[in-house]
């Protein structure tokens, strides 16, 4: 038999406060719903007529769909009566989606107003209302992704006139990034050689709504226009990307290495 041991929801109320042990326990059992991926068991706990349950609702089932929240949370408050309770919490939120790839962290402090109704607790307020929303860890690989497919596009550079610059593959970067300009001499010396394939698998995507640092296993090959003959090939590379999302717009804001995308030194220049 395997026992699987959940960090302790901290600031248990007092043994003689017979409502704030069962306000406790309330939360005690949306956090092992939660962790179970039970989003019905969660929405359950919430009453209703709430204001914006359909949206928190929504939200629950959506997150425990697609990812594993685990929490640790604290109990700064726990009062009221018999009847009413108002629980403030310390609430740190791990979310991982399922096949590991990808995790964000999310931290707030919530506030929870509960009421007794026909002999149970439910939250009848819930702040902030957008705390269980599912990360949108898809966008970031929705850019990644864009940009792998326009690599090979030579769509133009409108603030140059020049028409040999990939501007959707490099839009996916931060201009201000550094070693930007560098990144587009090499990209536009790989498409000067030969034809792009390009192909990545993303092995790691960490970090918060905000910041996200991105690890890819990347091939990249140039194959001859003429020949149909690869010029050089670069298997199963690790690159690190970190992003940052300002606007509602996700962007490449560092490349490690930046000489990933360089063409091949040319023949005897490395002082052989």
């Amino acid at each position: 038999m395997t026992i699987l041991m959940l960090p302790l929801l901290c600031g248990l109320a007092r043994a003689d406060d017979q409502a704030g042990l069962e306000a406790h326990a309330l939360v005690q059992s949306m956090y092992a719903a939660l962790w179970d991926g039970n989003g019905k068991a969660v929405v359950a706990l919430f009453d209703p007529e709430m204001p914006g349950y359909k949206t928190i609702a929504k939200d629950i089932m959506q997150l425990t769909r697609l990812s594993t929240p685990f929490s640790t949370i604290e109990f700064p408050g726990n009062t009221g009566n018999d009847q009413s309770r108002d629980l403030d919490l310390n609430w740190r939120m791990q979310i991982r989606s399922y096949n590991l790839q990808t995790g964000t962290e999310r931290r707030a402090r919530v506030k929870m107003h509960l009421e007794k109704k026909d002999g149970r607790w439910r939250i009848t307020s819930f702040s902030p209302l957008d705390f269980f929303a599912p990360v949108h860890m898809g966008a970031v690989w929705d850019v990644i992704s864009d940009a792998l497919t326009a690599l090979t596009e030579v769509s133009g550079d409108p603030s140059t006139a020049a028409a040999a610059v990939p501007s959707r593959f490099l839009s996916a970067f931060d201009p201000k990034m550094l070693g930007f300009n560098q990144l587009r001499t090499n990209v536009m010396g790989i498409l000067g050689e030969g034809t792009v394939e390009s192909s990545a698998v993303m092995i790691r995507n960490d970090g918060d709504e905000r910041t996200r640092e991105v690890e890819l296993e990347w091939d990249l090959s140039v194959v001859d226009r003429v020949t149909k003959i690869a010029i050089f090939q670069r298997k199963s590379e690790h690159v690190t990307l970190r992003m940052e999302r300002e606007h509602g717009k996700w962007k490449i804001v560092a490349m490690d290495p930046i000489g990933f995308l360089a063409p091949p030194a040319p023949s005897g220049s490395s002082g052989k």
